[in-house]
């Protein structure tokens, strides 16, 4: 009954006038962040609209605007849409539309049929897009279908950030668990040259254990802040920072964290832990978790995680995918990551001076910025016969305030050495 009554709704439709037949509502179509303009060649235009509460569109420009070639069939009215992959088919008036790929047909039921507005056929964008394998997204805050090609984001991501091909060169042996081990050393250190009183320096030494299970994770965090008291010092000790004993554990896409009181740990989820701490991590999502097994061992693995970060699709999320390739490229590029071979064993370094990034990324930041900042970040993974053995990273900061003689430098370094590769690992679930 209710297929019947929205196919008789249709047939009303095309009988009434266009004031009464769809509402437009200043409905959009972006396609890979660009606005679709339906204007044709003789300068008619005819706005995407609403008919059965799905957006119809005209079927010459959305088609041609992903790749197809198109055929009219007047005396049966039906068009036929093909790309290099597929062959699309539809017909006027009816609610099956045909699907052809690699010899195999298809037979579609459309909730909105094709219909003839204003001498122009008009086709459901959705079904359009999907079924050529395109993301579509509705942005209710602007009425905007959001349609993106990901075969050519993949294509701007690869053009973009040439240099991980370096990082896939390591062809790492799949890694579903393991057991790590980091020893962390560092230093916070501050200056004045006018008031030497101020001078402070704080050491910051401790390990990290580290135990993860397919998509499941701990980290055991036991670090010490020594220093005289100062202005820093007094600081981490008011914090209770002073001598830190945490473990986080990621277990079946939940996150807690536990801090050690005496022999026992006291367990927060992620998010009551934010908000103790004045944070809002009610968005704190895994990445791993929603990974789906996916490995990102290729651009196309890499991406899926860059997806997942994202989250929601918006009008501005093609935008934003291309910017974050333009700062990778220039963050990964062929100075800073490198891969050397020799025999079984393998090295892949990275090298990231920040401030210099920064300064190709904003060409207009002001110099005494700049000459204010130092951020380097150097890692090292060596792996032998593609399995990872061990790993070095070591960051360097320092800071001085414009226009004064204050400094504040902060440095780590961590040295990870891998065991237990693929063995059989267990996590246990934190009772709270």
């Amino acid at each position: 009954m209710k297929k019947a009554l929205l196919i008789a709704i249709s047939v009303c439709i095309m009988l009434f006038s266009f004031t009464f037949a769809a509402e437009s509502y200043g409905i959009k179509v972006q396609l890979n962040g660009e606005y679709l303009d339906f204007t044709d060649e003789q300068g008619n235009k005819v706005e995407p609209q609403l008919i059965n509460d799905r957006t119809m569109v005209p079927l010459r420009k959305i088609f041609e605007s992903l790749d197809c070639k198109i055929d009219w069939n007047q005396a049966t009215k039906t068009v036929t849409a093909k790309n290099e992959s597929k062959e699309i088919v539809l017909t006027i008036d009816s609610e099956t539309a045909k699907v052809r790929e690699s010899g195999e047909e298809k037979e579609i039921k459309l909730d909105s049929v094709p219909v003839i507005v204003e001498n122009r056929t008009l086709v459901p964008v959705r079904f359009i897009a999907e079924s050529l394998e395109k993301e579509v997204s509705w942005e209710q805050a602007t009425k905007t279908v959001i349609i993106i090609d990901y075969d050519k984001v993949l294509e701007e991501f690869k053009t973009k950030v040439p240099a991980l091909e370096n990082v896939f060169k390591m062809n790492l042996t799949e890694i579903n668990s393991f057991k790590a081990k980091a020893t962390v050393s560092g230093t916070i250190e501050y200056k004045d040259a006018d008031d030497k009183t101020k001078n402070e320096t704080v050491s910051i030494s401790g390990t990290l254990d580290i135990i993860a299970s397919k998509m499941d994770f701990q980290i055991d965090v036991k670090l010490k802040f020594v220093g005289k008291d100062g202005s820093i010092m007094s600081s981490i000790k008011e914090q209770g920072y002073e001598n830190m004993d945490y473990r986080i554990v990621v277990k079946d896409g939940q996150t807690y964290i536990g801090k050690l009181n005496g022999k026992e740990y006291e367990w927060q989820t992620a998010s009551d832990f934010g908000a103790n701490m004045g944070l809002d991590t009610t968005n704190y999502v895994s990445i791993m978790s929603t990974m789906d097994g996916k490995k990102i061992d290729d651009y196309e693995g890499v991406l899926y995680a860059i997806r997942q970060a994202t989250g929601d699709t918006t009008s501005a999320t093609y935008k934003a995918y291309i910017d974050s390739f333009d700062i990778l490229g220039k963050m990964l590029s062929e100075e800073n990551i490198k891969y050397t071979e020799n025999g079984s064993k393998s090295t892949l370094s990275l090298n990231i001076n920040f401030s210099n990034l920064l300064a190709k990324l904003l060409p207009d930041i002001e110099e005494n910025i700049l000459s204010s900042l130092d951020l380097k970040l150097s890692s090292k993974l060596n792996a032998t016969k593609s399995v990872i053995t061990d790993e070095v990273e070591t960051i360097d900061f320092r800071f001085n305030a414009p226009d004064s003689k204050e400094n504040l430098a902060i440095s780590a370094k961590f040295d990870i050495k891998y065991s237990e590769v693929n063995k059989e690992l267990s996590i246990e679930t934190p009772k709270i």
